[in-house]
């Protein structure tokens, strides 16, 4: 194909190459078919099985002086790679011509042989690169190349600033991320708003830090991220998921500066014990924690106040979660008086979601029930200690507490598996309506007591001052407003 191009130049109108399941093809891309594609901005490889590059960029002595000058893959953007289990090198050869100017989507998948993506020439030319997705790479160790191997001058920073999303899964040598360059010349990231890793075990800066040439790993005090302040140089970090990461413990440290941060999500973090410690995210909607087996709270009094755009909290599979919210290291139990947890509230708050956690006995102090006037979904499953949805805090008094609550927004109310609980509510308050309830689910609740009933016009309530459980009670119950109550207790699997 190289020899024909020589003397046809049909292929510079190509934009589009696809090529699966070839077996036979080591390089798809020699150099001299990439001087005749000027115009090719998408290439998928898929499936072939011996290929051990893609594109072949030639050596220093190759080619006429005119060959030399063109930049190739100027026009390149999209690239996808899959399963190419010899794929050694995305480009071989001299790099010097090569501009990836074009670049916005790169994600590469299954490439069971690859080191690396990058070579530090080639991270100096990705001025639009808005994606890139990075999955099932086994021997990939770093992004960008730390030695670029070529006779030239490498500038010192790495360019990103379009990169939006951000997501590796499954690279089980990855060290860091990004050299420190990126974060000390370029001031970060700037545009980065998803960032998503999972299953990186080895993995142990974002950024890497460097003290001359030597590689800073902290033991003591473990920085994720890197260099110091490295979060605050991502303002537009929206979405963060960290996962399978074995050494993270605290992060308040370390997420100082996701200022625009909404959605968080963690998961199997065996060491992680706290999330933060006087931080504040102003602008989180989503706090999603799975898996993290150390954990005991997430947030203290004091930060709650400043949480007021949460919209959805998830918990699922802590064994060690005791409460959602706990008090301050320097919170002073007598100033805990009723009027001060009333003033706690999560007022967009529309889903909670409680799995598998043991240890926790119960969501909220019954005075905090006032502060969710938007809560929507309400789920709690298979916590054993788990005694009722609203608790009676030790330090609070009943006087002025209303005898009756109301959850005005509330739609799906689930409790199951809760072997241990008692009530809905502990404390001085004993009855609870929720005038637009549409469906409640009770399931595997032997100790229950509270019974849920019908209202004249059609509410829902419970109450919770039942002297034992009876057949009105709510052992396996289910309800929906159209439909009325099902006394089938196998219909609630």
């Amino acid at each position: 194909m190289a020899a024909h191009v020589e003397h046809n130049g049909s292929l510079q109108r190509l934009e589009f190459v696809r090529v699966d399941d070839c077996g036979d093809v080591r390089t798809p891309m020699p150099a001299k078919l990439l001087q005749a594609l000027k115009n090719l901005s998408t290439v998928e490889i898929n499936g072939c099985k011996s290929l051990e590059e893609v594109f072949e960029l030639g050596e220093p002595d190759e080619g006429s002086s005119e060959e030399k000058e063109l930049l190739l893959l100027s026009s390149l953007k999209l690239l996808q790679l899959y399963r190419l289990p010899k794929l050694k090198c995305i480009w071989k050869g001299l790099t010097k011509h090569v501009s990836l100017q074009s670049l916005t989507y790169l994600k590469v998948c299954f490439l069971d042989k690859l080191t690396f993506i990058f070579a530090p020439s080639l991270a100096q030319s990705l001025p639009k690169l808005v994606t890139l997705d990075i999955r099932y790479c086994g021997e990939l160790k770093h992004i960008i190349r730390e030695e670029d191997g070529e006779r030239e001058i490498i500038p010192e920073s790495s360019s990103f600033p379009e990169l939006k999303t951000l997501f590796i899964y499954g690279c089980g040598k990855l060290e860091y991320v990004f050299p420190v360059s990126v974060s000390l010349t370029l001031l970060g990231l700037p545009q980065l708003q998803t960032l998503e890793i999972k299953t990186c075990g080895e993995l142990k800066h974002i950024i890497r830090e460097e003290d001359g040439e030597r590689e800073i790993i902290p033991e003591s005090n473990y920085n994720f991220f890197g260099p110091k302040n490295f979060a605050a140089e991502l303002p537009s970090l929206q979405y963060l998921k960290i996962d399978g990461h074995e050494e993270l413990g605290t992060l308040s440290a370390q997420f100082q500066g996701l200022t625009n941060l909404k959605t968080l999500r963690l998961e199997s973090l065996p060491d992680m014990r706290c999330l933060w410690r006087g931080l504040v995210l102003s602008k989180l909607t989503t706090l999603e924690v799975v898996g993290c087996k150390r954990l005991t709270y997430v947030f203290t009094r004091s930060m709650i106040v400043s949480l007021v755009q949460l919209k959805v909290l998830k918990i699922l599979s802590c064994e060690e979660f005791k409460q959602i919210i706990a008090k301050d290291d320097d919170e002073n139990d007598q100033i805990l008086l009723r009027d001060h947890l009333q003033s706690l509230c999560f007022p967009d708050l529309c889903q909670i979601e409680i799995r598998e956690c043991n240890k926790l006995k119960s969501l909220f102090p019954v005075a905090m029930a006032s502060g969710l006037p938007n809560l929507q979904i309400l789920r709690v499953t298979k916590a054993s200690q788990f005694l009722g949805v609203f608790g009676q805090d030790d330090q609070a008094s009943p006087i002025n507490v209303e005898k009756k609550m109301l959850l005005p927004n509330l739609k799906e109310l689930s409790l199951e598996q809760l072997s241990s609980i008692v009530c809905f509510s502990f404390g001085w308050c004993d009855y609870f309506l929720f005038p637009r309830l549409e469906k409640l689910k009770v399931y595997q609740c032997p100790k229950l007591t509270t019974k849920f009933a019908t209202t004249p016009d059609g509410s829902m309530s419970a109450q919770s001052k039942v002297s034992e459980v009876d057949e009105d009670s709510s052992i396996n119950r289910e309800w929906t407003r159209n439909k009325g109550w099902k006394e089938d207790g196998d219909s609630c699997l």
